[in-house]
């Protein structure tokens, strides 16, 4: 258990280190992602799949607070995610995306169903299937 703690955070922290750099893309995001989960003590596929929900989640935040559209969040949702090299990593991430994006644009004064229709759009964009992401 407390491997997995540290792993985490080292993928969080570095993930959203990174994002913070106005110049860094999705896929760079990843790639320092992983490299923290692997130095905390991580193996493959763990080490994955932590690098995409932290990079993924970083993406969108970053996406988000630059006011990009919910169609270019959702798609580097989607870069983050499969930079990892995980098959169908957004289904695995999108309750994790769902929540930070909705408590992203509940803080913009959106009304609650303003916020259901951007969570909506971006997990869509970034490959989510409508029908699974409106469940």
């Amino acid at each position: 258990k407390d491997a997995s703690h540290r792993v985490g955070f080292a993928a969080r922290a570095a993930a959203s280190a990174i994002a913070f750099d106005s110049d860094s893309f999705p896929a760079e995001i990843t790639k320092v992602a992983s490299e923290a989960a692997v130095g905390a003590g991580s193996k493959k596929p763990a080490s994955q799949q932590i690098a995409a929900k932290f990079a993924a989640l970083a993406a969108a935040t970053k996406a988000a607070r630059m006011k990009k559209s919910f169609t270019e969040i959702g798609n580097e949702v989607r870069a983050a995610s499969e930079a990892a090299g995980l098959k169908n990593a957004i289904s695995l991430l999108q309750d994790d995306v769902a929540g930070a994006m909705a408590q992203h644009y509940a803080y913009q004064d959106l009304g609650a169903q303003e916020v259901g229709s951007a969570v909506l759009a971006i997990l869509t964009a970034a490959g989510v299937a409508p029908d699974e992401a409106s469940q």
